[in-house]
C-alpha cells in the first residue's frame, strides 16, 4: 500500500473552507435578538434598535425653558430593564433633577451631572417635539425621536428579548 500524496492546493482550499465559520464570526457583526422599541402612546413602533444588556444610550434634547441642551445616560440591565444613570445640562430649569441627598452632583467645564441613585425601571416615557429635538445615540446609531411626529407626542422606550 502506497501513500498517496495531497496537492498542496487541495490543502489551502480545504483549510479556507474549514477557516470560514470562524472568520465570519470574527469579521461579521454579531446579530443579537434584543432590541429597544420605541412606540408612541397608540402603541405603534417606530423603532426598533438591535443592543445588548449593559449597553448604555444617551437621550438629548434642547430644554424648551432654557434653550440649552440636556443628555441623560441610562444602561440596559441583564434584567431588562432601563437604569437611568446620568444627566448632565448647564443651567437648572424645569423638570430636571435637583441636586440634593438622593443624588451625587458634579460641576466640571460649566455643566452640571446629577448621578441617579433611582430603581431601573421596565420604560422612559417622554415627550418628543421637533422643538425640542430629542435624539437617541447607541453606539455609533443616532435617531432622531423628535421626527415621529409633527406635533408634540408621547413616545415609550423599552428593552425587548427575544
Amino acid at each position: 500500500m502506497g501513500t498517496t500524496k495531497i496537492s498542496p492546493k487541495i490543502i489551502v482550499i480545504m483549510a479556507a473552507f474549514l477557516a470560514l465559520p470562524l472568520a465570519g464570526s470574527l469579521i461579521l457583526p454579531h446579530h443579537t435578538s434584543s432590541h429597544l422599541i420605541i412606540a408612541d402612546n397608540q402603541g405603534q413602533i417606530h423603532h426598533r434598535i438591535p443592543v445588548a444588556p449593559e449597553e448604555t444610550f444617551t437621550l438629548s434634547y434642547r430644554h424648551s425653558v432654557s434653550n440649552s441642551e440636556v443628555s441623560g445616560t441610562f444602561a440596559i440591565t441583564s434584567a431588562g430593564t432601563i437604569h437611568p444613570l446620568t444627566t448632565t445640562f448647564s443651567t437648572f430649569g424645569p423638570g430636571l433633577p435637583m441636586a440634593g441627598e438622593l443624588a451625587e452632583t458634579t460641576i466640571e467645564d460649566g455643566l452640571i451631572t446629577v448621578h441617579h441613585q433611582e430603581e431601573p425601571r421596565e420604560a422612559l416615557r417622554l415627550w418628543v417635539s421637533p422643538l425640542t429635538g430629542e435624539t437617541l445615540l447607541i453606539g455609533s446609531r443616532s435617531v432622531d425621536l423628535y421626527q415621529i411626529s409633527p406635533e408634540p407626542t408621547l413616545v415609550e422606550i423599552s428593552f425587548e428579548k427575544n
